[in-house]
């Protein structure tokens, strides 16, 4: 999957290129002089959407109002981001935050700024950032952390949640409230 989406960037980066410098030498046609050009990024488009799939299963599906692609870097910044996870089981999780970073060597995602997790079971988590690392399955952070369910609230510091096994731990400073409406 990451060679299918590296073929696809540097298509797309190939493409982009192509057009930037066509629009720049028409520019240049018209100026006189020259003028120097800094771009931030190698591509850069609105509406993204990338998958990683394991054979025919869908693992995860991300989907953000911009991405630039740095090709360099081997990354791909995003803008407004929504990542859904797929568990074998069947769970899902949802993830939203402001920005992102998507890692195409190691397949990693690094969610930031008002992220917030939804699981198909009614909990949410919400926190500053968190780290997806691919090749474990993880989802984790060491920054503050609420999680939401249907009668609690646990309030801690680091989390991380293997996403095939529908699992999570708070790394520290637990502090759990438990509704009585269910005791």
């Amino acid at each position: 999957m990451v060679n299918r989406l590296r073929y696809i960037l540097w298509g797309l980066s190939l493409l982009l290129t192509g057009v930037l410098i066509l629009f720049l030498w028409i520019g240049m046609g018209n100026r006189k002089g020259m003028e120097r050009v800094v771009l931030d990024a190698d591509i850069k488009v609105n509406r993204v959407n990338l998958r990683e799939l394991d054979g025919e299963r869908v693992v995860w599906e991300l989907t953000a109002k911009e991405g630039r692609y740095v090709r360099g870097e081997g990354t791909v910044f995003l803008k407004e981001v929504e990542l859904i996870f797929y568990s074998r089981s069947g769970e899902t999780y949802t993830l939203t935050a402001r920005e992102g970073r998507y890692d195409e060597r190691y397949g990693n995602v690094r969610l930031t700024g008002d992220v917030v997790g939804t699981s198909s079971d009614g909990y949410r988590v919400l926190t500053d950032s968190l780290l997806y690392r691919a090749r474990e399955g993880l989802i984790e952070t060491d920054d503050k952390v609420v999680v939401k369910g249907p009668d609690m609230v646990i309030e801690g510091v680091g989390l991380q949640i293997d996403i095939d096994r529908s699992l999570f731990t708070m790394k520290g400073r637990v502090r759990t409230s438990i509704s009585a409406r269910r005791l």
